[in-house]
């Protein structure tokens, strides 16, 4: 699931390499952010074209995610068919991390009660150097792009243009295409839960009050008529 600065066209690799960026984020109501961020290459392609997996993932990682500010760790990482970095991030403040994406990449603000995440994923630099290169190259470079975002918010969405499920949206960008994200949800604090709660005893008080009065009312045109 990707995040970071999510420019992957901007990636300066000698040849257009199978990359993977999975990004899985959680957003707290006091302005902190945990989770992870996977940034990896396709390990078979680090040994075809003769360069360390080290400096195609330090170009993943630049393009992704610049710097680790506190809050922040980078650990090994590796599945069956990549080989790359893992920064944890583990109760960032919102504002290291909007500092983290670079100018272009991911933000997250916390304003008037709610959370509002923009950004963008281009890969159109990636898609036409795929269309460019051979029938097999080409398959095998779309094979190997995977890409994923997943953020869950402390609050309601209100609106996304991802896949929301609960608190959380994912969007899955594709290659060749780009994607701007977008998704506001509340904010979590239950200030909205409490003002109708207050509305609804204050209603519940008033009903009583009536049924008292009406009551009263009744009992004194019952004594007066004896």
């Amino acid at each position: 699931m990707s995040c970071g600065r999510l420019a992957i066209a901007a990636l300066a690799l000698s040849v257009t390499a199978c990359v993977k960026v999975d990004a899985n984020l959680t957003i707290q109501a006091n302005d902190q952010i945990d989770g992870s961020i996977v940034m990896a290459v396709d390990r078979q392609f680090a040994a075809e074209a003769n360069q360390s997996p080290d400096a195609l993932v330090e170009q993943v990682r630049k393009s992704t995610f610049h710097s680790t500010p506190s809050g922040a760790r980078l650990e090994a990482y590796s599945d069956e068919k990549y080989v790359g970095k893992k920064l944890i991030v583990d109760q960032m403040a919102l504002l290291d991390f909007d500092g983290g994406t670079g100018d272009d990449g991911l933000k997250i603000v916390h304003q008037d009660g709610r959370f509002k995440l923009s950004g963008a994923v281009d890969t159109a630099g990636l898609g036409a150097a795929a269309s460019a290169s051979n029938s097999a190259a080409a398959r095998r470079i779309a094979d190997g792009f995977a890409m994923s975002i997943k953020v869950t918010f402390p609050g309601r969405v209100i609106r996304s243009n991802g896949h929301p499920d609960g608190r959380t949206v994912t969007w899955n960008p594709k290659l060749g295409q780009r994607l701007d994200l977008v998704a506001e949800s509340e904010d979590g604090s239950g200030g909205v839960t409490w003002s109708w709660l207050l509305l609804g005893l204050l209603a519940v008080g008033a009903v009583l009050a009536l049924g008292l009065a009406v009551g009263l009312h009744s009992r004194a045109l019952t004594a007066l008529r004896r």
